[in-house]
Order: structure tokens, then C-alpha cells, then sequence
């Protein structure tokens, strides 16, 4: 067997190069508009009694953050504490009070109701 040799050729056609441009422009403008700017105005407590009685020896007195993540309608959704209450049955205790905290819920610049957190410092109580 001898190697091939000839011409050969094939379906293919075209020049195989492209320019990438193109118009690249618009009027940059959309149907949104932009908003009037301002602040939320944040919740607050319309209830607060965080009471507790039992406090753990190696937590009386420290200060503690309260996060509080409030509903549009002043309920508290969620609460954490920073740093954690270790103590399992005083932490189930502290959250379940600070739970049944009310608010005044935040406000939106428009004035509407809005979910919203609020963080406190709170100092435990010495007994």
C-alpha cells in the first residue's frame, strides 16, 4: 500500500472569521423607578420583662446581645443570644421570655409596617 496523495476536498464553505461588533448602544432608560431614599425606622419593644430568677453563677451579671427578628405585626419570630446561654434549661427559659416580647413593628420610609431585627445589650442579673 502506497501513501495518498491528491487534492482532496470537502462540504465545507466559508470564510471563517468574524468581526465581534456590533451597535453596543440603547437609550438606558426601563420602566422601574427609583426609590425616595430614607431609612427604615426599627422596632421597639412595646413589652419588655426579661425577668428571670435562677440565674447560673458564671453568667450573673455579664452582658449578653439580644437578637430579636420582629414580624411586620410587632411578634418577635426569632430570637438568639450572643454569646449562647450554655446553660440548656436557663437558655430555654431566657428565650422562652424574651419570645413573648411585643414591639412596635419598623417602619418603611412610606410609613408601612416591616419585618425588621433588633439587637440589645442585656445585662443578666446577679441572683
Amino acid at each position: 500500500m502506497a501513501p495518498g496523495a491528491g487534492q482532496g476536498a470537502g462540504p465545507g464553505r466559508g470564510g471563517g472569521t468574524g468581526g465581534g461588533v456590533g451597535p453596543g448602544t440603547g437609550p438606558g432608560t426601563g420602566p422601574g423607578r427609583g426609590g425616595d431614599g430614607g431609612t427604615i425606622t426599627p422596632p421597639t419593644p412595646r413589652t419588655f420583662a426579661l425577668t428571670l430568677d435562677g440565674t447560673p453563677k458564671d453568667l450573673r451579671g455579664r452582658q449578653i446581645l439580644v437578637t430579636f427578628w420582629v414580624n411586620a405585626d410587632g411578634s418577635v419570630a426569632r430570637v438568639e443570644t450572643d454569646p449562647e446561654i450554655k446553660d440548656a434549661d436557663y437558655r430555654r427559659r431566657f428565650l422562652d421570655v424574651a419570645q413573648a416580647t411585643q414591639f412596635h413593628p419598623a417602619r418603611s420610609p412610606a410609613g408601612l409596617a416591616v419585618a425588621a431585627t433588633m439587637t440589645m445589650t442585656y445585662t443578666l442579673p446577679t441572683k
